[in-house]
């Protein structure tokens, strides 16, 4: 069984196959379109609370959408949700391209930008409790930790594809507005990818609702997700987890054009390369974690191991940038630790958000979890980079790996606490 769970032998699965391939051609649009607009940002400013400002329009509609997209997603056929949100994404790229040639360097010209980013989050939310609600639709339980490893290799993948090879290419070729067009095709193709996928309606609920109709029905059962976020210790600890990871990622990700343009003295668009050794550790995180060694300990414990990672590799890192002569190779060894760690948390924490709810709940967890992610986003991003440029983009970073190393404390004591309680209140096996 653990060999057939792994991402190459799970590619014969159809269903799953069409949507990381959907998945794989939308993330390639929609991240050539966030590299194009954070480098033209960083450009034109020269400033990182601009470029947090930015990051902050793409994760504000998390925070307001991802209340609802739970419920709705629970409430439809999954397939058909994504499937809109591919198709929709179409007018945005095309709406940038027309912006980018008919504002050029102007406040409008920003603000644009902004708009773009905003509405193609707004429809992420919907798009990313579908997919993850789907897929143990699709998979066997004993294939759950691998699909969501295959998933998430296609994320990976495609993000690297998008801004380390689509995003600077198209702009050195034709500038953002090939970025625009070109990503509008991608989004087309993503569509085609999932249109003759089977319908998969809503699970059946195991209640009926108790408020009928409107957003009353969608305001209590986005409590319900909550509620029983904050009643399963296990769930709990995974979104903690996944919610600081991503906001340190977001952190590291809106102070990168300012390390390599104001620090390094490069091109913002050369810091695209710096995500290949990073991609390279979470691809490797994630063969590991779907291989045999996955079982050798549970999904809490891997996740902890993972923040620890994560933690230690920024740290790392940090203090390296405030050595004169950065040495490269400890470098690039800091920054494949922490892609391997992230992908460690990332893949577990949704195994555990998706087998411990029941079917019919399993929309509103994610998208909880999603609002919690771009709440705890929403300050952090334009605060880190106006500190950044208070205190200096390495200091920052120092105190983000610290934070990132405590919750890993924190988190594993949480764990062997809970499973020390759990084997105390077992009853004694019997006698013989």
């Amino acid at each position: 069984m653990v060999q057939e769970s792994t991402p190459k032998n799970l590619l014969t699965n159809g269903c799953l196959r069409g949507l990381c391939l959907s998945q794989f051609t939308a993330l390639v649009g929609t991240f050539a379109l966030y590299f194009a607009s954070m480098a033209l940002v960083e450009e034109i400013t020269h400033s990182s609370t601009q470029v947090g400002l930015m990051i902050f329009s793409s994760t504000l509609p998390g925070f307001i959408f991802g209340l609802i997209a739970g419920p709705f997603v629970d409430r439809h056929d999954r397939i058909t949700v994504i499937k809109w949100g591919c198709i929709l994404r179409v007018p945005i790229g095309i709406g940038f391209a027309l912006a980018m040639y008919a504002l050029p360097h102007s406040r409008a010209f920003i603000l644009a930008i902004y708009l773009c980013n905003f509405l193609l989050s707004a429809l992420a939310q919907f798009v990313i409790s579908a997919e993850a609600s789907v897929i143990p639709r699709f998979v066997t339980k004993e294939q759950l930790l691998g699909a969501n490893s295959l998933f998430n290799l296609s994320s990976v993948i495609s993000q690297g594809t998008g801004i380390v090879i689509v995003a600077p290419a198209l702009l050195k070729i034709g500038g953002p507005v090939l970025v625009g067009l070109v990503s509008s095709f991608f989004f087309i193709l993503s569509w085609g990818a999932v249109a003759r996928l089977p319908r998969v309606g809503p699970a059946p609920r195991e209640e009926a609702p108790k408020v009928k109709n409107g957003l009353a029905s969608a305001f209590s059962e986005m409590k319900e997700g909550w509620a029983f976020i904050a009643k399963d210790r296990f769930v709990w600890l995974a979104v903690l987890q996944t919610v600081f990871l991503s906001m340190s990622s977001l952190v590291v990700y809106t102070l990168a054009p300012g390390f390599a343009n104001r620090i390094l003295g490069r091109e913002v668009a050369d810091i695209a390369f710096a995500a290949v050794p990073a991609g390279a550790g979470f691809v490797g995180g994630l063969m590991f974690i779907s291989s045999r060694w996955g079982l050798k300990l549970s999904r809490q414990a891997w996740s902890c191991v993972g923040v620890f990672l994560f933690g230690g590799a920024l740290l790392a890192f940090a203090l390296l940038s405030m050595v004169d002569g950065m040495h490269l190779a400890w470098a690039l060894l800091a920054m494949v630790t922490a892609g391997f760690g992230y992908s460690l948390v990332i893949v577990t924490a949704r195994t555990i958000l998706q087998e411990r709810p029941s079917p019919s709940m399993r929309g509103r967890i994610i998208s909880t979890q999603m609002v919690l992610i771009n709440a705890a986003s929403t300050l952090p991003m334009p605060l880190a980079g106006g500190l950044a440029d208070l205190w200096g983009i390495q200091q920052v970073l120092l105190v983000i790996a610290l934070i990132v190393l405590s919750v890993a404390g924190l988190s594993s004591y949480y764990v062997y606490k809970t499973r020390a309680e759990v084997k105390s209140e077992m009853p004694p096996a019997a006698e013989v």
